[in-house]
């Protein structure tokens, strides 16, 4: 070092030792050294920190991360990897005492894969760990089991994560791995410039690694289970989904604890309010007709194997369904089909020729509406329904037995007989009173409260259903429909 006297208003130049003048009689004050030495290194800090930052900020093509003004540090995103640069104060010991100055720190993880997954430290305390019977993951190699501690929530998944090769040969290699809540974090001693890039593309190893592990776990397991991959936000595995021999399946990673959740159904689709209430779920179930099954690991063989099991289970059960309602498919010819909306089967198909769709009221769970449909050309402009519900007088049919039970109005009006015109009065009074269409109309509108024949359809509302009063009630509005089937339509 080359001592010198400067004037108190100059910093010293670096790697020179600044000695202040004398005071008034020849004596320096210790607390004004120091002061002079740290007002004179804070200085050069902050200088340095400004041309640091100033090169990150116009080196971004460089590295294609972007500079952030409001935390003044570099960030984003390398091959779906997220990316943070700063600078950090460091301090070190050295042979002629403490040093200050900057480091720079780098943080690399992927959000959707990793944040939160594991934490793999060095182990420096594995006496103490066996004492007070703390546990960690264990990884099947001694040599790594003794090295780190590694924990986490998923511990299955963590093995398979840590099983794959481009991830064992970093644990093994001399430098280690170390992760916190599956963040990688580097540190460079120094304000890192021309070496940046280099440093960014070490910090992101590491992390695709993890993240091509854990892709690759993914593959195995659609593999196995013959699923398809779909992506999702907040798992570190996708779920899959896709049908099996006519069953609807869908496997969720568990969101807390270890392992799958597996749902299937006969319906066509998954609820879609079950998936988000079975990430947690750790009993197996039946939930509105899906069968819930939790697996305890990521395994792709344990994984499969339960899908073909719960597919088996769910295939019996609609076997049971479909048996159950085959007085309906026996008398009509309809065969029941899953309904994504509702608990049980629709019917849709064709009575004769009559179009017939049969499914549960939202409403009311024991009650069906089967919905018999005339080709517009044999739709007729007036309404009827039941006497009970509409007591209002409209046209009289000059019948008292279907006066007293149904009310005819003219379609989209319901209190004036005046509406009507002679020609349509004609019309309704001489369709109604045709033996086959009176005799059906008054077997639907008597024998199925809320009946009613409404804009060309005919409606007929099933309450404490039964197969065979649902068979019943398909056959009676198929009746009603293909007598009135014969009729053109005409004006009022």
């Amino acid at each position: 070092m080359i001592a010198a006297t400067r004037p108190s208003n100059v910093p010293p130049s670096p790697g020179q030792r600044y000695t202040p003048p004398p005071r008034p009689g020849g004596t320096v004050s210790p607390l004004h050294i120091a002061a002079s030495a740290l007002k004179a290194m804070t200085v050069r800090l902050r200088e340095q920190r400004t041309r640091t930052l100033a090169w990150w900020k116009a080196s971004t093509p460089i590295h294609g991360l972007h500079w952030r003004e409001s935390t003044d540090s570099l960030h984003g995103h390398i091959e779906d990897i997220e990316v943070e640069i700063k600078l950090t104060r460091s301090s070190r010991r050295g042979p002629s005492g403490w040093t200050v100055g900057w480091d720079t720190r780098i943080r690399a993880t992927d959000r959707r894969r990793l944040q939160g997954l594991v934490t793999i430290q060095p182990s420096t305390t594995e006496g103490m760990r066996s004492f007070l019977g703390l546990e960690d993951i264990q990884l099947g190699e001694p040599a790594l089991d003794r090295r780190y501690r590694i924990t986490g929530r998923a511990p299955s998944l963590i093995q398979a994560v840590c099983a794959d090769e481009a991830v064992r040969t970093l644990l093994r290699s001399p430098a280690g791995l170390q992760l916190q809540d599956g963040m990688f974090e580097m540190r460079i001693a120094g304000a890192a410039t021309k070496t940046l890039p280099a440093h960014i593309q070490a910090a992101v190893e590491p992390i695709r690694a993890l993240v091509g592990a854990s892709h690759r776990i993914a593959d195995r397991l659609a593999t196995r289970t013959g699923l398809d991959i779909v992506p999702h936000t907040w798992s570190h595995l996708p779920r899959f989904a896709g049908t099996i021999h006519g069953i609807s399946v869908v496997v969720a990673q568990a969101r807390k604890g270890d392992g799958m959740r597996i749902l299937a159904t006969h319906r066509d689709t998954i609820r879609t309010e079950l998936l988000h209430q079975i990430h947690d779920q750790k009993q197996r179930g039946i939930h509105d007709e899906h069968i819930l099954v939790p697996v305890e690991t990521v395994h792709p063989d344990a994984v499969s194997a339960a899908v073909s099991k719960v597919v088996a289970e769910a295939r019996t059960r609609w076997t049971a369904i479909q048996e159950r309602w085959r007085p309906v498919t026996d008398q009509t010819g309809l065969v029941p089909m899953p309904d994504p909306e509702h608990l049980l089967p629709r019917f849709s198909g064709r009575v004769g020729k009559i179009p017939i769709s049969a499914r549960q009221n939202l409403a009311e769970m024991e009650r069906y509406d089967v919905v018999a449909t005339m080709a517009p050309s044999d739709r007729f402009p007036f309404t009827i329904r039941g006497r009970d519900h509409h007591p209002t007088s409209t046209l009289s049919l000059g019948d008292p037995i279907l006066d007293g039970t149904v009310a005819v109005f003219t379609e989209g009006r319901s209190e004036e007989a005046s509406e009507w015109s002679p020609v349509g009065q004609a019309h309704a009074r001489a369709l109604l009173a045709r033996d086959a269409v009176r005799g059906n109309l008054l077997a639907v509108i008597k024998g199925y409260t809320g009946a009613h024949v409404r804009e060309g359809q005919i409606i007929v509302p099933v309450r404490r259903v039964t197969p065979e009063r649902l068979a019943t009630a398909i056959q009676d509005a198929a009746a009603l429909a293909r007598s009135l089937s014969d009729q053109g339509r005409t004006g009022s």
